[in-house]
């Protein structure tokens, strides 16, 4: 896990000086990292329940390229992806790429994208998947981040994308047998801030072919506000802490005002 703040990597080779070379200078390569918020987790077991896991429970947002409001965190320095090679690419859209939508954990503190995506795509077959995070408003300020600048190889400051390992992977029994579901955990930074869950984002998912090229889901944006907003509401958290973490935790953290839910535990009995 990354955690948040500055970073400097170093990567040496023959730090030690056990071989001999025309040149010595060359054996170290730094780099500086940003890591944003509480960072991004990918979690061993996130077929485990936290919260919420199963789709019919995740919130969904409409695919949309304009406006709306979402969750997660980003403004890293690094890419973890693909290699980067121009500023942007022609920008290929398939309705078989998609976010299926979010979820909030109490139990890790951070806020979670439920993405899926087929075996092939367009024909062919599927090699990698991962996604694409932007921030686009901050503290009432627009980052300036644009539709075209959510791929893979953006060079937008507050663009970054994320590839994907199989410790990302969700077992759903509702889920379709032909797509593999993902989850990707953004954690908030010191239990959150009302900066952070009103701040808002846009996320997309994208395979990768095997013919190097890259497919990409619609564009959803969102906020993590939003997200609590619609869970509490409809009472989707899996039991009362959880319910109780959205409004103690989120909601009034962003508005005092914000009118208290009870838990409706006649979801969770057995009726005949």
């Amino acid at each position: 896990m990354a955690t948040a703040g500055n970073h400097t990597v170093t990567a040496w080779i023959d730090d030690t000086n056990g071989y001999q070379e025309v040149n010595e200078n060359n054996n170290e390569f730094t780099v500086n990292l940003t890591i944003p918020y509480g960072g991004i987790e990918f979690w061993e077991k996130s077929d485990l329940p936290d919260d919420v896991i199963e789709p019919e429970t995740t919130t969904s947002e409409p695919e949309t390229t304009t406006e709306e409001v979402t969750t997660q965190e980003i403004t890293t320095q690094e890419v973890t992806t693909a290699e980067i090679t121009t500023a942007h690419d022609e920008i290929v859209v398939s309705d078989d790429v998609k976010v299926e939508g979010y979820q909030v954990s109490a139990t890790h503190g951070g806020a979670r994208t439920i993405g899926s995506v087929p075996k092939t795509v367009n024909g062919k077959q599927v090699v990698g998947r991962g996604i694409v995070y932007a921030l686009t408003k901050v503290d009432g300020k627009e980052t300036g981040v644009q539709d075209q600048d959510m791929q893979v190889n953006s060079d937008h400051h507050y663009v970054r994308a994320y590839n994907l390992t199989n410790e990302s992977t969700l077992s759903l029994k509702t889920a379709d047998p032909n797509r593999t579901y993902f989850a990707v955990t953004m954690l908030f930074a010191n239990g959150g801030s009302k900066k952070e869950f009103e701040a808002t984002y846009k996320t997309r998912t994208y395979v990768q072919l095997a013919d190097g090229s890259f497919v990409y889901s619609n564009i959803s944006d969102y906020s993590i506000y939003r997200i609590s907003d619609v869970l509490y509401q409809n009472q989707m958290m899996g039991n009362r802490a959880g319910h109780n973490y959205l409004y103690e935790k989120i909601l009034k953290i962003v508005n005092p005002a914000y009118e208290e839910v009870d838990y409706d535990w006649n979801k969770e009995i057995v009726k005949f």
